[in-house]
């Protein structure tokens, strides 16, 4: 992916080290954001313990003129036992990726402005379900 689309070295570099949260425009006027994405694990009822499980979200959008294409990297956080009292919770249910599900089911809207408009947007779009994740995240607590 790195030679076919272009991407920074360092910022694949980022990816793989999992850096911490940033947003960068790279050479070429291409754009690069990387995102450490909180999402619950276990419903927010007061019945057990909140549980919160970490995500590494990093996004790659081409840059002018066109801004037509989007690389996305989602996965877990590699070092939860360190980050979170008790043993380490692992996302066997999909919970960290529910934010995918509703991006699918934005997309699949027939007048979707995510269809209509460049792949900038559509970063965009994902950095707010990311921050929609973490207001549930505090109102749980």
């Amino acid at each position: 992916l790195t030679v076919k689309y272009g991407l920074h070295p360092l910022c694949v570099e980022d990816v793989i080290e999992q850096c911490p949260s940033k947003l960068d425009r790279t050479g070429g006027g291409h754009y690069f954001a990387a995102i450490e994405q909180l999402c619950l694990v276990n419903a927010p009822d007061g019945r057990e313990p909140v549980r919160v499980h970490g995500r590494h979200v990093a996004i790659f959008c081409s840059g002018p003129p066109l801004f037509d294409t989007l690389v996305t990297v989602t996965e877990p956080d590699h070092n939860e036992k360190e980050d979170w009292p008790g043993e380490p919770v692992r996302d066997t249910v999909g919970a960290g990726d529910a934010w995918v599900a509703r991006l699918r089911q934005r997309l699949a809207s027939p007048h979707s402005r995510l269809r209509e408009r460049r792949a900038d947007f559509l970063m965009y779009q994902i950095i707010d379900l990311s921050a929609d994740e973490l207001v549930k995240v505090t109102k749980a607590y």
